[in-house]
């Protein structure tokens, strides 16, 4: 081959390459979710995301596999949480759609769980729901037969109460 070849190879490879590094310069990242957060912290905000029903005389309201349950249709095998509120309802109560910023976490590894003396291991949220000075709970945990020293995780969490909260982390 001749030195003339010889550049018109190379000329060849470079346009080659030039183009193959341009074209990967131009695609799109894939779609990456919004993580989880690795943990819920006070700042946090609960988003309630559609309207909560409350019956006359009760405070409470359970979740399980993103669904509302009755108290005594909790599965024993999957996780659950229940919201409480402060205040006992006198009539049927529908609660709208709000934020409720997390004001604080504790764990309790010896807490009672839907059956009495039922050990779960159970972390607690302190909630604020806008300007009111009072404050409500959601607690979050494993039915007592599958208790361990282990609490859920903000992955199981979310699961628990999808479609009824989101969980937004604080900047």
């Amino acid at each position: 081959m001749n030195h003339r070849g010889m550049i018109m190879v190379k000329l060849a490879l470079f346009a080659l390459t030039t183009t193959m590094v341009a074209s990967c310069a131009h695609k799109k990242k894939p779609y990456e979710a919004v993580p989880i957060p690795q943990e819920i912290s006070p700042g946090d905000t609960l988003i309630l995301l559609k309207p909560l029903e409350i019956a006359d005389g009760s405070n409470t309201v359970y979740f399980q596999r993103g669904m509302v349950v009755e108290k005594n249709r909790v599965f024993a095998n999957a996780p659950y949480c229940w919201l409480e509120f402060n205040r006992p309802s006198q009539a049927k109560q529908t609660i709208r759609p709000q934020n409720f910023e997390v004001t604080n976490v504790t764990y309790d590894v010896h807490a009672q769980g839907k059956q009495a003396h039922e050990q779960v291991s159970t972390t607690y949220f302190t909630l604020k729901a806008g300007k009111t000075s009072e404050t409500d709970h959601i607690a979050c945990g494993w039915p007592g037969e599958m208790a361990g020293p282990s609490f859920l995780t903000p992955e199981e969490i979310n699961a628990v109460l999808d479609g009824y909260f989101s969980i937004e982390v604080a900047n």
